[in-house]
């Protein structure tokens, strides 16, 4: 079996791994969370990944949307982790399986995820919090964008 049939069964079989996930950590770790909001979005959230290759700026934009609930739903500084990973490669897969103008509508969401995080991370209100989560958002969110951009180039060359 070589790499490429690994990496097509992963696609198929991460989503469904991270739902489980989700639906554990919601129910075991956050069990003060409203279970009829995070458990839906625990099951469905991940299982966009299921199109991160044709559809990642859509993918992306469903759980931006998904992220301002999340944030809005939980303790600060609690996210659920399944969530967040889920989040993590659809930033990478908006950055990996795009060209032209999805690439910018892409890196357009990211940099709009950035100054979301900024915002909703801001617990003391003052300018150096905002610089550190910026910082940290755009370093995190912004390097797996790259990193996905650099995997493009890769294949392209290949």
């Amino acid at each position: 079996m070589g790499w490429g049939k690994i990496g097509t069964n992963g696609d198929r079989f991460l989503p469904f791994v991270l739902s489980g996930a989700g639906i554990l950590e919601v129910l075991l770790v956050h069990p003060d969370y409203d279970r009829r909001l995070f458990v839906p979005l625990a099951l469905l959230l991940p299982l966009t990944l299921l199109f991160r290759r044709r559809q990642a700026v859509a993918v992306l934009a469903v759980n931006i949307a998904a992220w301002v609930v999340i944030d809005v739903n939980s303790p600060i500084n609690e996210d659920p982790l399944a969530l967040a990973i889920t989040l993590a490669i659809a930033v990478y897969s908006v950055g990996a399986h795009t060209g032209g103008r999805q690439t910018v509508a892409g890196a357009a969401l990211v940099a709009v995820l950035c100054v979301l995080g900024t915002a909703a991370d801001a617990n003391e209100g003052t300018f150096v919090d905002y610089l550190g989560n910026a910082i940290f958002f755009f370093v995190i969110f912004g390097g797996l964008w790259l990193a996905g951009r650099a995997m493009a180039r890769r294949r392209a060359r290949e």
